[in-house]
């Protein structure tokens, strides 16, 4: 963009930011003036002391002044916005804009997906697919892309291991075994490790094997 059109841009962001700004305090000086007029009659037709009719003469001497001022912010100010609303946006700001928006939409489309994605393995593990119930089990009891719920993850850990899910097995006795997220049961963790050592699972026969269990 070429010097003289950022210059005539910023003009145009001034006027607009200007006029606007104009706008709101010809409308304060007018409501300003509007009462202190009113208050002014008031006090003018209510007593006859001298010195209150002077602050009174005042008074709506300080209304005229407002007037004039505020008018002449309301004059302006309509002018300042057309000049910022006329003046050509600057093209950066415009193709930031415009990315920007092509950001967020794609973010939006992103989540709709991710959305779209979860509801079907929720829907795949409601079904009975153990290894989704395991994943989701996973992803509940630590956290990953769900809120953490450790009770969310124990029952989908231990639909996959009545199915004869190796690794939810493994992990459904560690919960058992050790107390995590539920109430400790060494035994029912000791027969959890058996079943999943039965179907080969490495870690379950390591953990038997450290309990002098073959």
């Amino acid at each position: 963009m070429s010097l003289d059109s950022n210059v005539t841009h910023q003009i145009g962001q001034r006027c607009w930011r200007g006029g606007w700004w104009l706008l709101l305090w010809g409308c304060i000086l007018s409501l300003i003036a509007g009462l202190l007029f009113v208050l002014s009659s008031i006090i003018f037709i209510s007593t006859e002391e001298t010195a209150v009719g002077v602050a009174s003469g005042i008074g709506v001497v300080v209304f005229w002044i407002l007037i004039g001022i505020s008018g002449f912010m309301l004059s302006v100010a309509p002018i300042l916005i057309v000049i910022g609303w006329v003046i050509p946006e600057d093209p950066a700001m415009r193709q930031e804009r415009e990315a920007k928006r092509i950001r967020e939409y794609t973010r939006r489309q992103e989540q709709e997906r991710y959305r779209a994605e979860q509801e079907r393995k929720r829907q795949a593990a409601e079904q009975g697919d153990t290894e989704t119930q395991f994943n989701l089990g996973t992803r509940y009891f630590f956290g990953e892309g769900l809120l953490e719920d450790k009770a969310e993850g124990i029952k989908w850990y231990r639909k996959a291991a009545k199915q004869g899910h190796a690794e939810a097995q493994y992990n459904l006795g560690m919960c058992y075994f050790y107390g995590y997220g539920v109430l400790e049961d060494k035994a029912e963790g000791l027969k959890l490790f058996c079943e999943a050592a039965e179907q080969g699972h490495a870690k379950a026969k390591e953990q038997l094997k450290q309990m002098g269990i073959n």
